[in-house]
């Protein structure tokens, strides 16, 4: 490897971090909706798509993605009150 790529993760160290970050998603909705309910569930997951598909591939591109990354700070207390319900 050159130098100046000798950082860069390779394609199988990818795959990994995917499949982890996946299974850790799926396993925290999964326990959401058994141990708290559903809502909190939909929440979660609304929260992890919306970090992880928008607001992290807005931040190169927008000044937009303040506003995104604000509903992903405020989802977490919204939970809090919809796991009370």
């Amino acid at each position: 490897m050159a130098g100046r790529t000798i950082w860069r993760a390779d394609t199988s160290t990818v795959v990994l971090l995917v499949d982890y970050t996946t299974g850790s998603g799926l396993a925290g909705v999964t326990l959401l909706v058994t141990a708290v309910n559903p809502l909190t569930a939909g929440l979660g997951l609304a929260n992890i798509v919306l970090y992880a598909g928008v607001y992290t591939a807005m931040k190169r591109t927008t000044v937009y993605n303040t506003w995104v990354g604000s509903v992903v700070g405020a989802l977490p207390p919204i939970m809090v009150g919809a796991a009370d319900t």
